[in-house]
């Protein structure tokens, strides 16, 4: 009888544990695979996973290497991803042209310097591209980046020759002179001013180009619990570069195939990085610059949906 209820104990003892064991797996973090394509601002999301900063928070966050910002939003339209680091420019065109449940969680950084227009050297000024050639990636944030470029001299996207051209394509394009000039951003831009005249930069028109994390939240069952602790997992990334900024700074140059110094000047002075305690308000920026961003586009075209309509689609 003694060893009869033994068994009886241990069998009860197996089925607690392996009762436990199902339990845990069940309550396994939900996979987000998240789009992000080379951008030094970016570079703080994939140290939180290189740092097992997202792991620490309860997250699975996968990241899935792109090449550019418009690979990222086809990927995000075609639902191969559930979120996009993007500037709100794809987040304008998703909202305009698919039925994801659109919601950006966090503002990475906004431009002051890091998007240009580099030109051929017979054009010195912006004023001189009427009638020219500009590649750009179309359906992404050039669109943006050369209207407000054209702005400033009262000309519009109309003044000058659209060429779809992507970021890993435009500097072949520009040797070969199939374009006058070139809407670019780094790392591509790194190489391509030691070249080419430089002759705008995003630092002529602060906080008009925003950098965001979004994602379909009809993919993530708690969202302001999701939320929070991207935001703490990114806090924690830009702790670790405050404290060891060599070692933080030589792992995401290296990423970006750019050399230390060059990410360095990049983050530091083309950029204003949005810390966890900032995001509030950076969040309220990004909700006015959408408005601003979908009427650049529907000037060219690009956004078929009323804007009312577009701003709607976007929690």
């Amino acid at each position: 009888m003694v060893t009869l209820n033994l068994t009886r104990s241990a069998i009860a003892l197996f089925i607690i544990l392996l009762s436990m064991l199902l339990s845990a797996c069940s309550q396994a973090p939900q996979s987000i695979r998240i789009a992000i394509n080379p951008w030094p601002g970016y570079e703080f999301i994939y140290l939180a996973e290189q740092q097992g900063y997202f792991k620490q928070q309860g997250l699975n966050i996968e990241l899935v290497q792109i090449a550019s910002l418009a690979d990222g939003l086809r990927a995000f339209k075609a639902g191969q991803v559930d979120g996009m680091a993007s500037t709100t420019v794809e987040v304008v065109h998703a909202a305009a042209s698919s039925h994801r449940q659109i919601t950006p969680i966090l503002v990475a950084d906004a431009s002051f310097g890091g998007d240009i227009i580099v030109a051929q050297s017979d054009i010195k000024h912006v004023r001189e591209l009427t009638g020219k050639r500009v590649g750009l990636e179309l359906n992404s944030l050039g669109v943006l980046v050369l209207s407000l470029a054209l702005a400033q001299h009262d000309l519009s996207l109309h003044d000058v020759q659209l060429i779809n051209i992507e970021q890993l394509d435009g500097e072949q394009a520009l040797d070969n002179k199939h374009i006058d000039a070139f809407v670019t951003y780094p790392p591509i831009a790194t190489r391509l001013t030691s070249k080419y005249n430089t002759i705008f930069t995003s630092k002529q028109t602060p906080n008009q180009i925003l950098d965001v994390v979004t994602v379909d939240a009809s993919k993530i069952p708690n969202l302001a619990e999701f939320t929070q602790k991207f935001h703490a997992a990114w806090q924690l990334a830009l702790d670790f570069t405050l404290a060891n900024k060599n070692v933080a700074y030589q792992i995401m140059a290296q990423r970006q195939n750019i050399s230390i110094a060059d990410f360095q000047q990049t983050v530091e002075n083309d950029l204003t990085i949005y810390n966890q305690s900032q995001q509030a308000n950076a969040l309220a920026l990004v909700k006015e610059n959408i408005n601003f961003v979908c009427l650049s586009l529907a000037e060219s075209q690009q956004v078929n949906l009323p804007c009312s309509q577009v701003i709607n689609n976007i929690k």
